[in-house]
């Protein structure tokens, strides 16, 4: 990642990721962060549909896509611990009205 050449992460040991990482930028900052780390979660959301522009959640070919990519890249150690935490959103139970 360019401009992050001379910072330096080995203070951290643990870190949870919230959100929708299953994107470039989402993938970078993974790569970036897990070759130093003991134990990474990463917590993405889904609701079973495939992707649309401006979704608030991830198809679940997306999250495929992301545990695959982010259990090939580089570990500090084979001891690393990665855990997935997959939550299924109901488009319709936090709204007064449901959207596609």
């Amino acid at each position: 990642m360019e401009g992050f050449s001379d910072v330096k992460f080995s203070h951290l040991k643990e870190v949870k990721l919230d959100g929708f990482l299953a994107t470039e930028r989402g993938m970078q900052l993974i790569k970036l962060l897990l070759p130093v780390l003991v134990r990474m979660l990463i917590i993405t959301y889904t609701d079973d549909n495939e992707p649309k522009p401006g979704k608030l959640s991830e198809s679940p070919s997306e999250i495929n896509i992301l545990v695959a990519t982010v259990n090939a890249f580089l570990r500090a150690s084979p001891k690393v611990e990665v855990v997935f935490e997959i939550e299924y959103v109901d488009r319709c139970t936090n709204a007064n009205f449901c959207f596609d």
